[in-house]
């Protein structure tokens, strides 16, 4: 008797905790990072090339995702990015906002609370920067396409509510309109993301 209990309450607890990524339902999630000097920025002029930047990047993303199968969710996620780099060797400064948009694919692994998860994601985006050089200030507009991926886990407190971490690594290339500037942006972030599933 104590052992058809157990099972019982054993078969109970894996359909709970299997329940928040099953196949037919939403994610809804908002996460948020902070880089700063994880990330490389390369300045392609056309005659020469720049990769003496430090960089720092403030980002928010909304992604919502739909399980076509158990624990695989694709999806669409929008970012907004802050951005801020400084050349090495001069005074020379670049201030921006980005607006990303892409596709996403996301698998969780196992049934427990806690998930092991890979993500994989491409992004259109459309940018505005400040450049400053020499107490100049100019104003450039751009476009471009980037692509990441990245492991992580994801912890589930119930049914519906859960918690990601994710730790990627993404490049982005984006080409200045009115010229044959290019900038290209490389390198790891962490983010920590609320999720809820319906």
């Amino acid at each position: 008797m104590k052992s058809n209990v157990s099972i019982m309450f054993l078969f109970m607890f894996c359909s709970i905790v299997s329940a928040q990524t099953q196949r037919g339902k939403f994610l809804i999630e908002g996460g948020t990072n902070l880089n700063t000097s994880l990330m490389n920025y390369t300045y392609d002029y056309g005659s020469s090339t720049s990769n003496k930047y430090n960089a720092s990047q403030f980002y928010i993303q909304t992604e919502i995702g739909f399980f076509v199968v158990n624990n695989l969710c694709i999806g669409e996620s929008t970012g907004f990015i802050y951005s801020d780099s400084k050349n090495k060797t001069s005074n020379d400064e670049s201030k921006g906002t980005t607006l990303q948009i892409g596709p996403f694919v996301r698998y969780y692994i196992g049934k427990s609370k806690i998930k092991p998860l890979v993500q994989t994601q491409f992004q259109w985006t459309t940018s505005n920067d400040k450049y400053t050089s020499s107490g100049s200030t100019t104003d450039n507009k751009s476009s471009g396409i980037g692509f990441g991926g990245g492991i992580g886990a994801g912890f589930f407190v119930n049914d519906n509510v859960g918690f990601n971490g994710i730790l990627s690594y993404g490049t982005n290339t984006k080409k200045y309109k009115n010229t044959d500037n290019k900038q290209t942006t490389s390198g790891l972030s962490f983010t920590i993301s609320l999720s809820i599933c319906l």
